[in-house]
């Protein structure tokens, strides 16, 4: 596994209270930045890729409107959906029964257009 955390994970596991880690991550999200952008596209994805329960790798863009959805095809490996940037794009996540526009993802970020 890549050396640092996700920046947000949706856990379908068992509740373990005592730990801080996912037991069954089904989503998992980073936030891209011009230091963690290398990282992002190779080491986690490779390695996120590699957790069959993640069914989904997004990264999303911290100073534009804009989103990556990987999605694991049925019994192989995390492939790149389109690239969202339209605020009415909708960021579907199927295995969690999750649907989020793109501009909720980004509200009050001042990104959003929304106030």
């Amino acid at each position: 596994m890549a050396d640092t955390a996700a920046d947000v994970t949706i856990d379908c596991g068992d509740h373990r209270p005592e730990s801080h880690d996912a037991s069954s991550p089904a989503v998992v999200f980073e936030v891209l930045s011009p230091s963690t952008a290398w990282a992002d596209f190779h080491y986690k994805l490779r390695d996120y890729d590699r957790m069959c329960s993640i069914k989904h790798y997004v990264v999303v863009w911290q100073d534009e409107m804009k989103a990556v959805v990987w999605t694991r095809q049925e019994g192989g490996h995390l492939v790149a959906g389109q690239e969202l940037t339209a605020a009415e794009a909708v960021l579907a996540l199927d295995a969690v029964g999750v649907a989020l526009r793109l501009d909720e993802i980004y509200d009050r970020t001042g990104l959003s257009g929304r106030t």
